[in-house]
C-alpha cells in the first residue's frame, strides 16, 4: 500500500479517495473509514460500499470509547440537537468557541491513529478532506491550516519520516471541492452514493435546513450524470438548484431513518427549483400566446365591422329605389339593423355601429375597442346618363 485515505464517505473524502485511486492505482490505496459513536452509522456503511465500488482495501476503527462523555450534538450519547443555523450564527452563539457539532480533536485522534495503521500497512501518505469553510472562524479548529502543518510536523517526525499528510482542500472552499469532485464523476462513480443514500441525505437536509450548503452556489451540477453516471447528459442545473444538489451529495453518508414527511419534503425542496423554472417558462410563453390571440381578435374585429358597415351603407345608396317599390328603409333603419347584427359577431357585442347621410354623402363609422371609419360619394346614376349622353352630342 502507498496511500491511506480518512474516508467518511461524503463528497470530501470521496473526492480524496478518488485522487488517491488516480494518482497510485486502487490497489495502492487503502480506505479507513472511523466509528466515532455518531449519530448516523449509515456513513460507514456507505462507506464500505463505495470502497467496494472503487475497489480498494478497507478498514474499519471503533473510536466511539474515546468520545463518551462528550456532548457534542453529532454523537449519539447527546442531549443536544443538531443545529440548523450556519456557522456564522453559530459562532455568535459560542462567541468564537468551536460550534456544537465540533467533536473534540476528532481530526487529531483520527490522523494518529491512521498514522499506527498506515504505517503497519506500509502506506507513505494519509489523505483527509478537511477544507476552509469548516475552518473559518474557528468553528471547526482541526480543520485549519496551521492544524495541518502542525499535525503533518508531528506524524512526520514521529514515523521517522516515512509518512507523511496529505490535505489536499485545507485551503479551497466547499465549493472549490465539490467542482473537482465533479471531474471524477466518471471515474469515482458518484452514483454509487447517491442510489442508496440520496433520500437520506434529504432528510438530513431538512434537519440542516440548509446551512451547509452554502458553499455550492457557484458550482456546475450535472445532476443525470452524477445520479446515472451517463455521460452524455446534458442536463445542467444552476444557481440555487446546484446548491441543493450539491448539499445532497456533500452530505450523503449519513442518514437517518426516513418517514412520508421526510419523502414529501424531497419532492418539494429538491425538485421545487425545477418546478418554479418551469413555472416561469410556461407563464412567459402563455402571456405570448395570450397577447398574440388578442391581436388576432382585434383584427377580426376591425375587418367584421368594415364589412357589415360597407354592406348597410351600399344598402343606403340604393334605398331610394326601393323605397319607391314600398319596401325601402330610412338611413337610420338600415344603421340599426346593421349595429344589431355586427354585434352579433364574436368579440364584437360592445360594437357601435352609425351612417350620417349629408346630401349625397354617406358618412358610417364602428366604434369598439378599434374605430373604423368608412366615407362613400351617393350615386347618381340618371345624372351620370345625362353628362354622358351631353358629351356623346358634343363629339
Amino acid at each position: 500500500m502507498k496511500a491511506m485515505v480518512l474516508f467518511s464517505g461524503g463528497v470530501d473524502s470521496t473526492t480524496c479517495l478518488g485522487m488517491a485511486v488516480d494518482k497510485y492505482g486502487a490497489e495502492e490505496v487503502l480506505a479507513l473509514s472511523v466509528s466515532y459513536g455518531q449519530k448516523h452509522q449509515k456513513e460507514v456503511e456507505a462507506a464500505r460500499k463505495i470502497a467496494a465500488y472503487y475497489g480498494v482495501a478497507w478498514k474499519q476503527l471503533d473510536l466511539s470509547v474515546i468520545f463518551a462523555d462528550s456532548n457534542c450534538s453529532l454523537l449519539s450519547g447527546s442531549t443536544q440537537e443538531i443545529p440548523k443555523e450556519t456557522y456564522a450564527e453559530q459562532l455568535q452563539e459560542t462567541n468564537g468557541s468551536p460550534v456544537s457539532t465540533y467533536v473534540p480533536f476528532r481530526n487529531g485522534l483520527f490522523l494518529a491513529s491512521a498514522a499506527s495503521m498506515a504505517l503497519s500497512n506500509g502506506c507513505e501518505v494519509i489523505y483527509y478532506g478537511a477544507h476552509s469553510d469548516d475552518a473559518a472562524g474557528n468553528a471547526y479548529p482541526d480543520c485549519s491550516d496551521a492544524f495541518n502543518e502542525a499535525m503533518n510536523r508531528a506524524i512526520y517526525l514521529g514515523s521517522g519520516e516515512q509518512l507523511r499528510i496529505e490535505a489536499p482542500f485545507v485551503k479551497w472552499t466547499k465549493a472549490d471541492v465539490v467542482k473537482k469532485g465533479l471531474e471524477f464523476t466518471a471515474q469515482v462513480q458518484m452514483p454509487a452514493i447517491y442510489e442508496t443514500q440520496v433520500k437520506d441525505c434529504c432528510t438530513i437536509l431538512k434537519h440542516m435546513g440548509l446551512a451547509r450548503t452554502r458553499g455550492f452556489g457557484d458550482v456546475e451540477v450535472t445532476l443525470e450524470a452524477v445520479q446515472k453516471n451517463e455521460d452524455s447528459t446534458k442536463q445542467t442545473v444552476m444557481g440555487e438548484n446546484a446548491e441543493k444538489e450539491a448539499a445532497i451529495s456533500a452530505v450523503c453518508a449519513s442518514g437517518v431513518d426516513l418517514d412520508a414527511d421526510s419523502i414529501s419534503w424531497m419532492k418539494r425542496e429538491v425538485s421545487a427549483s425545477y418546478t418554479v423554472e418551469a413555472s416561469f417558462v410556461m407563464a412567459v410563453t402563455f402571456f405570448f400566446i395570450a397577447a398574440l390571440l388578442n391581436g388576432v381578435f382585434e383584427v377580426h374585429g376591425r375587418i367584421t365591422g368594415r364589412f357589415v358597415l360597407q354592406e348597410a351603407m351600399e344598402r343606403c345608396l340604393y334605398r331610394e329605389e326601393k323605397t319607391l317599390r314600398g319596401d325601402g328603409m330610412t338611413v337610420g333603419e338600415i344603421s340599426s339593423r346593421a349595429g344589431q347584427r355586427l354585434r352579433g359577431f364574436f368579440r364584437c357585442g360592445d360594437a357601435v355601429l352609425t351612417i350620417r347621410e349629408d346630401g349625397g354623402d354617406l358618412d358610417g363609422r364602428v366604434k369598439s375597442s378599434t374605430e373604423t371609419e368608412i366615407s362613400l360619394r351617393g350615386q347618381e346614376p340618371e345624372r351620370a346618363l345625362r353628362l354622358l349622353t351631353v358629351l356623346e352630342n358634343a363629339e
